[in-house]
């Protein structure tokens, strides 16, 4: 339904280790860094191992990496909505264009619940669910999960054509032919899970 609009980045180096020991995929990320293992700096896994280190009790965004070169436009993005990340500080700000023309329905539940013009919005919510390598959701409301309709609405049938293969991608998360509120945004190419 929408597509993040951030500024171009180059993808990560691979990531290497710098110590002969053999590979912590069996101990884990956690116990293999506390070992003293050294990681690149500048590379995906570095960035885990800070965000490990800090041991937040949430999880927020603080910048998102996509990568421009594969992403041509679904539609005319008609609307943008912006939502500002906190962690106590303000950490930034994220973009969203929306597909009003393809899904207006949604884009209209999604703009409202950004704009809080409704008794509930998506103030004060957090990101609940993060896979690195999939995707980031949010939009869980306290004590109302539902949309600005009144309830849970259908999905749109044009919107059931649209494969979220690429990062940056918005998506209304449900459960069946149910929305609501939560939402998640693709972090990498999803192989057509949603």
């Amino acid at each position: 339904m929408a597509l993040a609009q951030l500024p171009q980045l180059k993808p990560p180096r691979p990531v290497f280790f710098a110590h002969p020991r053999p590979a912590p995929v069996a101990r884990g990320l956690r116990s293999a860094l506390q070992d003293g293992w050294q990681v690149i700096p500048g590379t995906a896994l570095a960035a885990a191992a800070a965000s490990l280190a800090a041991r937040r009790k949430r999880w927020t965004p603080q910048r998102a990496i996509m990568w421009h070169d594969d992403l041509d436009a679904l539609a005319p993005v008609t609307k943008k909505v912006y939502m500002d990340i906190a962690g106590g500080d303000f950490q930034g700000r994220i973009v969203l264009g929306l597909y009003a023309d393809l899904v207006p329905k949604t884009c209209e539940n999604f703009r409202a619940l950004c704009s809080g013009e409704k008794d509930f919005s998506y103030k004060g919510s957090c990101f609940h669910r993060i896979f690195f390598d999939f995707m980031v959701q949010g939009g869980r409301l306290e004590g109302n999960n539902e949309s600005i309709y009144g309830g849970r609405f259908e999905d749109e049938e044009s919107g059931l054509t649209l494969y979220h293969e690429r990062p940056g991608l918005l998506g209304m998360a449900n459960d069946g032919d149910s929305n609501g509120s939560q939402f998640y945004i693709t972090t990498a190419k999803t192989e057509m899970r949603h």
